[in-house]
Protein backbone atom coordinates (compact mmCIF):
# COMPACT_ATOMS: atom_id res chain seq x y z
CA UNK A 1 0.00 0.00 0.00
CA UNK A 2 1.02 3.47 -0.96
CA UNK A 3 1.10 5.74 2.09
CA UNK A 4 1.42 9.40 1.75
CA UNK A 5 5.02 10.59 3.82
CA UNK A 6 5.44 14.14 5.46
CA UNK A 7 7.10 16.67 3.11
CA UNK A 8 10.72 16.94 4.00
CA UNK A 9 11.39 13.87 5.18
CA UNK A 10 14.43 12.16 3.26
CA UNK A 11 13.39 9.25 0.41
CA UNK A 12 15.36 6.01 2.10
CA UNK A 13 17.87 5.05 -0.64
CA UNK A 14 17.45 1.67 -2.15
CA UNK A 15 19.63 -1.44 -0.67
CA UNK A 16 20.62 -4.49 -2.01
CA UNK A 17 21.73 -7.48 -0.04
CA UNK A 18 25.06 -9.66 -0.60
CA UNK A 19 25.66 -12.74 0.85
CA UNK A 20 28.67 -13.95 2.95
CA UNK A 21 30.66 -16.32 1.72
CA UNK A 22 31.55 -17.44 5.35
CA UNK A 23 28.11 -18.03 6.02
CA UNK A 24 27.05 -15.38 7.71
CA UNK A 25 24.08 -13.09 7.76
CA UNK A 26 23.88 -10.61 4.75
CA UNK A 27 24.92 -7.17 4.75
CA UNK A 28 23.31 -4.87 3.27
CA UNK A 29 25.40 -2.21 0.53
CA UNK A 30 24.50 0.67 -1.56
CA UNK A 31 22.47 0.07 -4.89
CA UNK A 32 25.54 -0.69 -7.87
CA UNK A 33 28.34 -0.62 -4.83
CA UNK A 34 28.01 -4.17 -3.79
CA UNK A 35 31.40 -6.05 -2.94
CA UNK A 36 32.58 -9.25 -1.76
CA UNK A 37 34.30 -8.90 1.84
CA UNK A 38 38.48 -8.99 2.14
CA UNK A 39 39.45 -12.34 3.15
CA UNK A 40 42.88 -12.24 5.03
CA UNK A 41 45.33 -14.83 3.43
CA UNK A 42 46.69 -17.07 5.86
CA UNK A 43 50.66 -17.38 6.09
CA UNK A 44 52.16 -20.04 4.50
CA UNK A 45 53.72 -23.01 6.33
CA UNK A 46 57.18 -23.54 7.52
CA UNK A 47 58.36 -26.59 5.79
CA UNK A 48 59.68 -28.82 8.94
CA UNK A 49 63.47 -29.03 9.55
CA UNK A 50 64.79 -32.62 9.01
CA UNK A 51 65.46 -34.84 11.83
CA UNK A 52 68.79 -34.96 12.96
CA UNK A 53 70.10 -31.70 11.14
CA UNK A 54 71.72 -28.72 12.33
CA UNK A 55 70.24 -25.79 13.45
CA UNK A 56 70.34 -22.86 11.51
CA UNK A 57 72.96 -20.39 11.82
CA UNK A 58 72.35 -16.67 11.44
CA UNK A 59 74.22 -14.61 8.64
CA UNK A 60 76.37 -12.49 11.15
CA UNK A 61 75.91 -8.72 10.72
CA UNK A 62 78.55 -7.27 8.58
CA UNK A 63 81.30 -4.78 10.04
CA UNK A 64 80.82 -1.07 8.73
CA UNK A 65 82.27 -0.79 5.34
CA UNK A 66 85.20 1.31 5.52
CA UNK A 67 86.34 4.14 3.01
CA UNK A 68 88.83 2.50 0.15
CA UNK A 69 91.33 5.11 1.15
CA UNK A 70 91.30 4.29 4.72
CA UNK A 71 91.59 0.50 3.80
CA UNK A 72 94.20 0.54 1.20
CA UNK A 73 95.27 4.01 0.45
CA UNK A 74 98.14 2.73 -1.96
CA UNK A 75 95.17 1.17 -3.96
CA UNK A 76 93.24 3.81 -3.60
CA UNK A 77 95.86 6.26 -5.31
CA UNK A 78 96.56 3.81 -8.18
CA UNK A 79 93.01 3.18 -8.95
CA UNK A 80 92.64 7.67 -9.31
CA UNK A 81 95.87 7.16 -11.33
CA UNK A 82 93.82 4.83 -13.94
CA UNK A 83 90.80 6.84 -13.62
CA UNK A 84 93.02 9.77 -14.80
CA UNK A 85 94.83 8.35 -17.43
CA UNK A 86 91.79 6.69 -18.80
CA UNK A 87 90.23 10.44 -19.02
CA UNK A 88 93.22 11.97 -20.82
CA UNK A 89 93.57 9.43 -22.89
CA UNK A 90 90.06 9.78 -24.01
CA UNK A 91 90.24 13.88 -24.09
CA UNK A 92 93.22 12.92 -26.02
CA UNK A 93 91.49 10.90 -28.84
CA UNK A 94 88.80 13.28 -28.80
CA UNK A 95 91.31 16.49 -29.41
CA UNK A 96 92.64 14.58 -32.04
CA UNK A 97 89.00 14.34 -33.79
CA UNK A 98 88.85 18.08 -33.88
CA UNK A 99 92.25 18.77 -35.24
CA UNK A 100 91.39 16.18 -37.95
CA UNK A 101 88.03 17.76 -38.84
CA UNK A 102 89.66 21.31 -38.51
CA UNK A 103 91.84 20.00 -41.28
CA UNK A 104 89.13 18.37 -43.74
CA UNK A 105 87.01 21.27 -43.44
CA UNK A 106 90.31 23.39 -44.26
CA UNK A 107 90.98 21.58 -47.39
CA UNK A 108 87.51 21.22 -48.54
CA UNK A 109 87.29 25.56 -48.10
CA UNK A 110 90.70 25.65 -50.21
CA UNK A 111 89.30 23.86 -52.87
CA UNK A 112 86.00 25.91 -53.16
CA UNK A 113 88.03 29.13 -53.00
CA UNK A 114 90.38 27.23 -55.66
CA UNK A 115 87.01 26.21 -58.04
CA UNK A 116 85.59 29.74 -57.13
CA UNK A 117 88.95 31.55 -58.47
CA UNK A 118 89.08 29.39 -61.81
CA UNK A 119 85.34 29.18 -62.62
CA UNK A 120 83.77 32.82 -61.81
CA UNK A 121 86.54 35.30 -61.07
CA UNK A 122 89.44 34.24 -64.20
CA UNK A 123 86.48 34.24 -66.46
CA UNK A 124 84.21 37.77 -65.53
CA UNK A 125 88.01 39.33 -65.96
CA UNK A 126 88.44 37.49 -69.22
CA UNK A 127 84.89 38.53 -70.24
CA UNK A 128 85.40 41.84 -69.37
CA UNK A 129 88.44 42.23 -71.47
CA UNK A 130 86.41 40.92 -74.03
CA UNK A 131 83.21 43.17 -74.03
CA UNK A 132 84.73 45.94 -72.73
CA UNK A 133 81.86 46.12 -70.11
CA UNK A 134 83.79 47.18 -66.69
CA UNK A 135 82.78 45.55 -63.64
CA UNK A 136 82.14 47.64 -60.61
CA UNK A 137 84.48 48.62 -58.29
CA UNK A 138 82.78 46.52 -55.36
CA UNK A 139 83.11 43.17 -57.48
CA UNK A 140 86.56 43.75 -58.69
CA UNK A 141 87.43 44.25 -54.71
CA UNK A 142 85.53 41.32 -53.96
CA UNK A 143 87.72 39.03 -56.26
CA UNK A 144 90.92 40.85 -55.14
CA UNK A 145 90.03 39.66 -51.84
CA UNK A 146 89.18 35.84 -52.62
CA UNK A 147 92.91 36.04 -53.88
CA UNK A 148 93.99 37.17 -50.69
CA UNK A 149 92.51 34.80 -48.64
CA UNK A 150 93.74 32.09 -50.49
CA UNK A 151 97.23 33.16 -50.00
CA UNK A 152 96.51 33.11 -46.06
CA UNK A 153 94.63 30.05 -46.07
CA UNK A 154 96.80 28.17 -48.11
CA UNK A 155 99.83 29.07 -45.14
CA UNK A 156 97.63 27.99 -42.56
CA UNK A 157 96.71 24.77 -44.63
CA UNK A 158 100.14 23.45 -45.14
CA UNK A 159 101.11 24.06 -41.21
CA UNK A 160 97.60 22.07 -39.76
CA UNK A 161 98.82 19.34 -42.31
CA UNK A 162 102.03 19.36 -40.85
CA UNK A 163 101.10 19.26 -37.75
CA UNK A 164 97.99 16.63 -37.61
CA UNK A 165 99.49 14.34 -40.12
CA UNK A 166 103.21 14.25 -38.76
CA UNK A 167 104.23 15.93 -35.17
CA UNK A 168 100.63 15.19 -33.70
CA UNK A 169 102.47 12.75 -31.22
CA UNK A 170 105.09 14.97 -29.78
CA UNK A 171 102.74 18.19 -30.21
CA UNK A 172 99.19 17.69 -29.68
CA UNK A 173 98.37 21.27 -30.12
CA UNK A 174 96.53 23.90 -32.41
CA UNK A 175 97.57 27.56 -30.41
CA UNK A 176 100.54 28.39 -31.52
CA UNK A 177 99.20 27.91 -35.21
CA UNK A 178 96.40 29.85 -34.81
CA UNK A 179 98.11 32.91 -33.06
CA UNK A 180 100.55 33.13 -36.05
CA UNK A 181 97.26 33.35 -38.27
CA UNK A 182 95.66 35.53 -36.38
CA UNK A 183 97.09 38.73 -37.79
CA UNK A 184 96.29 37.80 -41.09
CA UNK A 185 92.59 38.10 -40.31
CA UNK A 186 92.92 41.42 -41.61
CA UNK A 187 92.80 40.20 -44.85
CA UNK A 188 88.86 38.78 -44.76
CA UNK A 189 87.84 42.62 -44.10
CA UNK A 190 87.45 44.08 -47.77
CA UNK A 191 85.55 41.25 -48.46
CA UNK A 192 83.09 41.07 -45.11
CA UNK A 193 81.94 44.96 -45.69
CA UNK A 194 81.68 44.66 -49.49
CA UNK A 195 79.86 41.20 -50.04
CA UNK A 196 76.43 42.52 -49.91
CA UNK A 197 76.72 45.28 -52.25
CA UNK A 198 78.87 42.81 -54.40
CA UNK A 199 76.28 39.79 -54.42
CA UNK A 200 73.81 42.64 -55.29
CA UNK A 201 76.34 43.70 -58.34
CA UNK A 202 76.57 39.98 -59.61
CA UNK A 203 73.18 39.57 -59.87
CA UNK A 204 72.37 42.13 -61.91
CA UNK A 205 75.64 41.90 -64.22
CA UNK A 206 73.99 38.20 -64.54
CA UNK A 207 70.81 39.58 -65.96
CA UNK A 208 71.81 42.49 -67.51
CA UNK A 209 74.81 40.88 -69.46
CA UNK A 210 74.62 37.58 -71.04
CA UNK A 211 78.30 37.12 -71.25
CA UNK A 212 78.65 37.46 -67.98
CA UNK A 213 75.56 35.58 -67.09
CA UNK A 214 76.57 31.95 -69.63
CA UNK A 215 79.45 32.28 -67.24
CA UNK A 216 77.69 31.69 -64.46
CA UNK A 217 75.33 29.05 -66.07
CA UNK A 218 78.13 27.03 -67.20
CA UNK A 219 79.84 26.93 -63.78
CA UNK A 220 76.64 25.90 -61.88
CA UNK A 221 75.98 23.45 -64.47
CA UNK A 222 79.24 21.98 -63.32
CA UNK A 223 79.40 22.45 -59.91
CA UNK A 224 75.66 21.35 -59.31
CA UNK A 225 76.43 17.87 -60.65
CA UNK A 226 80.03 17.67 -58.54
CA UNK A 227 78.93 19.17 -55.38
CA UNK A 228 75.75 20.22 -55.41
CA UNK A 229 76.61 24.49 -54.35
CA UNK A 230 75.52 27.19 -56.50
CA UNK A 231 77.44 30.04 -56.75
CA UNK A 232 75.99 31.65 -53.90
CA UNK A 233 77.36 29.30 -51.76
CA UNK A 234 80.75 29.75 -52.88
CA UNK A 235 80.60 32.80 -52.23
CA UNK A 236 79.66 32.95 -48.72
CA UNK A 237 82.18 30.55 -47.72
CA UNK A 238 84.80 33.49 -46.39
CA UNK A 239 82.06 34.62 -44.62
CA UNK A 240 81.35 31.28 -42.49
CA UNK A 241 84.78 30.40 -42.24
CA UNK A 242 85.81 32.32 -39.17
CA UNK A 243 83.16 31.83 -36.92
CA UNK A 244 83.66 28.10 -37.29
CA UNK A 245 87.05 28.72 -36.64
CA UNK A 246 85.93 29.64 -33.48
CA UNK A 247 83.85 27.08 -32.69
CA UNK A 248 85.87 24.14 -33.31
CA UNK A 249 88.84 26.14 -30.80
CA UNK A 250 86.11 26.18 -28.02
CA UNK A 251 85.45 22.73 -28.51
CA UNK A 252 89.34 21.71 -28.62
CA UNK A 253 89.93 24.28 -25.31
CA UNK A 254 87.20 22.16 -23.60
CA UNK A 255 89.44 18.66 -23.79
CA UNK A 256 92.38 20.44 -23.24
CA UNK A 257 92.23 21.14 -19.40
CA UNK A 258 95.18 17.50 -19.01
CA UNK A 259 97.14 18.73 -21.86
CA UNK A 260 99.44 21.51 -19.62
CA UNK A 261 99.37 25.52 -20.75
CA UNK A 262 97.30 24.56 -23.97
CA UNK A 263 93.61 25.72 -22.70
CA UNK A 264 94.88 29.13 -21.41
CA UNK A 265 97.03 29.55 -24.56
CA UNK A 266 94.08 29.43 -26.71
CA UNK A 267 92.22 31.68 -24.13
CA UNK A 268 94.31 34.16 -25.24
CA UNK A 269 94.49 33.11 -28.91
CA UNK A 270 90.56 32.96 -29.04
CA UNK A 271 90.49 36.79 -27.23
CA UNK A 272 93.07 37.50 -30.51
CA UNK A 273 90.54 36.51 -33.32
CA UNK A 274 87.30 37.72 -31.30
CA UNK A 275 88.16 41.12 -30.91
CA UNK A 276 89.91 41.39 -34.61
CA UNK A 277 86.18 39.80 -36.10
CA UNK A 278 84.45 42.60 -33.68
CA UNK A 279 86.13 45.16 -34.81
CA UNK A 280 85.41 44.12 -38.37
CA UNK A 281 81.92 43.37 -38.06
CA UNK A 282 81.82 47.21 -36.36
CA UNK A 283 82.48 48.63 -39.43
CA UNK A 284 79.26 46.76 -41.35
CA UNK A 285 76.90 49.67 -42.55
CA UNK A 286 73.76 47.71 -41.29
CA UNK A 287 71.34 50.47 -42.75
CA UNK A 288 72.71 49.30 -46.46
CA UNK A 289 72.78 45.58 -45.49
CA UNK A 290 69.36 45.91 -44.70
CA UNK A 291 68.62 47.64 -47.72
CA UNK A 292 70.66 45.39 -50.10
CA UNK A 293 69.14 42.25 -48.24
CA UNK A 294 65.50 43.72 -48.91
CA UNK A 295 66.06 44.20 -52.86
CA UNK A 296 67.41 40.75 -52.77
CA UNK A 297 64.62 38.89 -51.46
CA UNK A 298 62.22 41.10 -53.71
CA UNK A 299 64.44 40.07 -56.70
CA UNK A 300 63.48 36.57 -55.70
CA UNK A 301 59.89 37.08 -56.04
CA UNK A 302 59.59 39.55 -58.95
CA UNK A 303 61.02 38.32 -62.48
CA UNK A 304 62.98 40.82 -64.04
CA UNK A 305 63.32 43.28 -61.12
CA UNK A 306 67.31 42.34 -61.79
CA UNK A 307 67.13 45.40 -63.85
CA UNK A 308 67.29 47.87 -60.83
CA UNK A 309 70.17 46.05 -58.64
CA UNK A 310 72.76 48.40 -59.94
CA UNK A 311 72.42 50.12 -57.08
CA UNK A 312 71.40 49.75 -53.38
CA UNK A 313 67.73 51.35 -53.85
CA UNK A 314 65.56 51.89 -49.79
CA UNK A 315 62.03 50.87 -50.70
CA UNK A 316 60.30 53.62 -48.98
CA UNK A 317 56.64 52.00 -48.78
CA UNK A 318 54.99 49.02 -50.51
CA UNK A 319 51.14 48.22 -50.73
CA UNK A 320 48.66 45.52 -52.45
CA UNK A 321 45.85 46.59 -54.47
CA UNK A 322 42.77 44.92 -55.31
CA UNK A 323 41.44 45.55 -58.78
CA UNK A 324 37.71 44.62 -59.55
CA UNK A 325 36.69 45.50 -63.11
CA UNK A 326 37.07 49.38 -63.03
CA UNK A 327 37.17 49.62 -59.70
CA UNK A 328 40.72 50.54 -58.20
CA UNK A 329 40.32 49.92 -54.74
CA UNK A 330 43.33 52.31 -52.98
CA UNK A 331 44.69 51.56 -49.16
CA UNK A 332 44.44 54.65 -47.29
CA UNK A 333 47.90 55.56 -47.77
CA UNK A 334 48.45 55.10 -51.55
CA UNK A 335 45.08 57.70 -51.68
CA UNK A 336 46.78 60.67 -51.31
CA UNK A 337 49.58 59.64 -54.02
CA UNK A 338 47.06 58.50 -56.68
CA UNK A 339 44.19 60.35 -55.87
CA UNK A 340 44.58 62.91 -58.44
CA UNK A 341 45.60 60.29 -60.85
CA UNK A 342 43.16 57.70 -61.04
CA UNK A 343 41.58 58.18 -63.98
CA UNK A 344 44.87 58.39 -65.82
CA UNK A 345 45.78 55.27 -64.56
CA UNK A 346 42.67 53.62 -65.67
CA UNK A 347 43.70 54.35 -69.08
CA UNK A 348 46.98 52.67 -68.58
CA UNK A 349 48.10 49.03 -69.41
CA UNK A 350 46.10 48.06 -66.30
CA UNK A 351 42.86 49.93 -67.26
CA UNK A 352 43.12 48.33 -70.45
CA UNK A 353 43.21 45.23 -69.02
CA UNK A 354 40.15 45.85 -66.64
CA UNK A 355 38.34 47.03 -69.71
CA UNK A 356 38.69 44.02 -71.31
CA UNK A 357 37.53 41.99 -68.02
CA UNK A 358 34.76 44.15 -67.45
CA UNK A 359 31.27 42.03 -66.46
CA UNK A 360 33.11 39.23 -65.99
CA UNK A 361 33.15 39.20 -62.16
CA UNK A 362 37.83 39.14 -62.18
CA UNK A 363 39.72 40.17 -59.17
CA UNK A 364 43.35 40.23 -59.90
CA UNK A 365 45.81 41.98 -57.66
CA UNK A 366 48.46 45.00 -58.24
CA UNK A 367 51.65 45.33 -55.89
CA UNK A 368 53.35 49.44 -55.94
CA UNK A 369 56.85 49.53 -54.24
CA UNK A 370 58.15 53.17 -53.98
CA UNK A 371 61.32 53.66 -53.91
CA UNK A 372 63.92 56.93 -53.65
CA UNK A 373 63.35 57.75 -57.58
CA UNK A 374 60.12 55.59 -59.07
CA UNK A 375 57.40 54.02 -58.68
CA UNK A 376 57.31 49.80 -59.34
CA UNK A 377 54.08 48.58 -60.79
CA UNK A 378 53.98 44.51 -60.79
CA UNK A 379 51.01 41.85 -61.20
CA UNK A 380 50.68 38.55 -61.99
CA UNK A 381 52.24 36.51 -65.00
CA UNK A 382 48.58 35.50 -66.01
CA UNK A 383 47.35 39.51 -66.06
CA UNK A 384 50.51 40.63 -67.74
CA UNK A 385 49.90 38.53 -70.81
CA UNK A 386 46.30 39.38 -71.15
CA UNK A 387 47.91 42.97 -70.94
CA UNK A 388 50.47 41.92 -73.66
CA UNK A 389 47.32 40.27 -76.20
CA UNK A 390 45.71 43.73 -75.86
CA UNK A 391 48.49 46.28 -75.89
CA UNK A 392 50.89 44.61 -78.31
CA UNK A 393 51.72 47.91 -79.90
CA UNK A 394 53.30 48.79 -76.29
CA UNK A 395 57.04 49.07 -76.25
CA UNK A 396 57.43 48.63 -72.76
CA UNK A 397 55.35 45.37 -72.50
CA UNK A 398 58.26 43.49 -71.47
CA UNK A 399 59.37 45.80 -68.59
CA UNK A 400 57.11 46.68 -65.30
CA UNK A 401 56.12 50.14 -65.13
CA UNK A 402 57.70 52.84 -64.10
Amino acid sequence: QLTAKPAGEPRPRPTTTTAVASGSAEKPHAAGRARSPRRKRPPLPRTPAPAGAAPRKRRPQRPPRLKLMEKDPQRAAELLRNMKAQVYEAQAKTRQRIAMEMLSTETNYIKGLRTLEKGVVEQWRKEEAKSKVPLQLCVRELFSSIEDILMAQEKLHKRLEQRVTEEWQENPVLSDIFEEFAPSLPEYEPYILGYNRALLSIKYYRWRYPEYGECVKTFEKKERKRTGLSLDDFLIMPIQRVPRYILLLKDFKKYSRGAGTEASKLDTTLTTIQTIMTEINSKVDEEEQKIISDLLQLSFSLAGFETWLDRPRPILYNARVVVVDMNVLFTNKLDSVFNSKKEQFKRSVLGEYAIASKGQGKVWEVWFYIFDNMLLVCYSSAVFSSVARLSESRADLGKPMT
